[in-house]
């Protein structure tokens, strides 16, 4: 670690450190030849710098211009070393508030607002990048209940004609095989919402339709026939007046069914099943040969549901850390979406290998490790300092 009082001999040390970390790293000016451009020997370690001399000053001998080593990551404009931001975020995605993590770490309430809105977007941006043209097999839809600053029978006739505050949605498509989360939509609970979560699918997503299952909300059906219906070929009469506006209708390959649940005194009386799209010979064919689904079901979807609710401490039903602004909640969830997907191992997804000694070794791997679009599982470090390549 830099000294202010440290020998030459450290710092000679750190100098040789600098020089093979210059590999990793390119220009971060645009208007320069080699911008984005890696291990082209182009980039020197000038010096430490800052409060505490803590950050690192390199310096492009193509276009003579100097950069902070955190240019281009989300850890640009914090004093706050690397370690504690890193443990700050730690405590965010494990179910603290801001406040409890403002208790925990010793750092400003602003400071860490600031890296939740900074850290959340990049993480959604990091997301982005990797997640395109993904294979899914099977996709199950969940609306998650949560609340923004006050519960909607305490909301006044102005406030809901705002309606930014009051009960909010969050909208998941669930992968249930490689339990990735392949749409996030926060909202109301309305036709919009539901437009939204099925067009994230689809956007994500490669031409294959997977197989779909929902509960019985009304819009799904609407929405998915937008998405992945085929439009009606029309044929003109030769009559007088307007031709028949186009119908869509359902792909050959799409396949959906919902779980209708009735209640009764707060609980579950009755679950039924509901082909809505596709052939039920053929959805029950799909479903003989998936590795996780005996039978029609959302009960992938609603698991993970578990898992936002103990990860983020504004998703808890009873809690002080509900959010105050939708803004807030969103950058929460994304920071949780790119901790879940890239650096925690996820229990459902190890393999277990054969050992000499007779015992089962088992090899942890990610949502994202397990759908192949990364190779390993990441470090909380190597997500937070991505550096997303220029298009």
């Amino acid at each position: 670690m830099w000294k202010w009082n440290a020998t030459h001999e450290e710092k000679e040390d750190y100098r040789e450190l600098m020089r093979k970390k210059v590999e990793e790293l390119s220009c971060s000016h645009e208007e320069c030849e080699d911008y984005g451009e890696n291990g082209k020997g182009n980039i020197v370690f000038v010096r430490k710098y800052g409060a505490g001399e803590t950050q690192n000053l390199f310096k492009c001998k193509t276009c003579n211009k100097t950069f902070s080593w955190r240019k281009g990551t989300p850890l640009f404009g914090f004093i706050l070393n690397e370690e504690k931001i890193l443990n700050v975020i730690m405590c965010l995605v494990e179910g603290n508030g801001i406040r409890t993590t403002t208790r925990i770490m010793n750092v400003d309430k602003e400071t860490v607002t600031r890296i939740l809105k900074a850290f959340g977007e990049h993480m959604k941006a990091v997301y982005e990048y990797f997640m395109h043209d993904y294979h899914m097999e099977e996709c199950q839809f969940d609306e998650l209940w949560t609340f923004i600053r006050k519960k909607e029978n305490n909301l006044s006739e102005l406030e809901k004609l705002i309606a930014e505050f009051g009960d909010m949605w969050v909208g998941i498509g669930f992968d249930s095989i490689n339990k990735v989360i392949a749409s996030l939509v926060v909202g109301k609970r309305n036709e919009e919402l539901i437009d939204k979560l099925v067009g994230g699918v689809k956007k994500v997503t490669d031409n294959h339709i997977p197989l779909f299952t929902s509960d019985g909300l009304r819009w799904y059906e609407k929405k998915i026939l937008k998405h992945y219906g085929i439009q009606e070929k029309t044929v003109r009469t030769g009559k007088r007046g307007r031709p028949v506006k186009p119908k869509k209708m359902p792909h050959p390959d799409l396949k959906y069914a919902q779980v209708v649940k009735q209640y009764k005194k707060g609980k579950v009386a009755k679950v039924e099943f509901k082909v809505v799209f596709g052939n039920e010979k053929e959805g029950k064919k799909l479903i003989e040969k998936s590795p996780v689904s005996k039978h029609i079901n959302t009960s992938f979807v609603e698991r993970n549901n578990l898992t936002l609710r103990e990860n983020n401490g504004r998703l808890s039903r009873k809690t002080l850390s509900f959010s105050k602004e939708t803004e807030g909640l969103v950058n929460q969830l994304w920071l949780f979406m790119g901790y879940y997907h890239f650096v925690r191992p996820h229990g459902g997804l190890a393999i277990g290998v054969d050992a000499e000694n007779g015992r089962k070794r088992w090899t942890k791997r990610t949502p994202f490790k397990a759908a192949g679009i990364t190779n390993r599982i990441w470090t909380l470090r190597e997500l937070v300092t991505f550096r997303i390549p220029p298009k």
